[in-house]
């Protein structure tokens, strides 16, 4: 036959010496919340006054401006950088089409895109690549003309792997 199990109450865990600790802890602890109250009250006067005589300093850390021991002070405003001649901006080179770099792949599929009537499959389109002068050996050239085709702003999409130019 099973033992049965006592049930304990609150008080008899406490015990009487625990009682009176944990009285003791309440009137700590309440005694330091009027503390605390107490300071937040004279922080927030003596901040006050401080932003009257003309601000709080910074906190820890290092001062605007100062980059590290050793090292110079940044570039200013409107300065170019090292190796960047005047007058010199990166960009699209004139004369190819949509700002592609001649004979790229991207120029190619333009120039195939451009002749066509309509809209071409990229089946169809990887094999005109050659006819154009675009040179490859690689044996994927329809899964680079179709990311290559995601990529370029002046294609759309016209059905499923079918891309026409967009200015027509």
């Amino acid at each position: 036959m099973p033992r049965k199990k006592r049930k304990y109450t609150k008080a008899a865990a406490v015990g009487a010496g625990a009682a009176k600790l944990v009285d003791d802890l309440r009137a700590y602890h309440a005694k330091l919340v009027d503390q605390q109250a107490a300071l937040e009250g004279e922080v927030a006067a003596i901040t006050q006054a401080l932003n009257a005589m003309g601000g709080v300093r910074r906190g820890p850390g290092r001062p605007p401006g100062r980059r590290g021991p050793g090292r110079p002070p940044g570039r200013p405003p409107g300065r170019r950088g090292p190796g960047r001649p005047p007058g010199k901006r990166p960009g699209p080179k004139p004369g190819s089409a949509k700002g592609f770099r001649p004979g790229s792949l991207k120029d190619s599929i333009m120039k195939v895109l451009n002749r066509s009537s309509g809209s071409v499959a990229v089946k169809d389109l990887s094999a005109r690549l050659k006819s154009v002068g675009y040179k490859t050996k690689s044996k994927s050239l329809g899964n680079q003309v179709t990311m290559a085709l995601r990529e370029m702003p002046g294609v759309t999409k016209v059905g499923r792997g079918l891309y026409a130019a967009r200015d027509r």
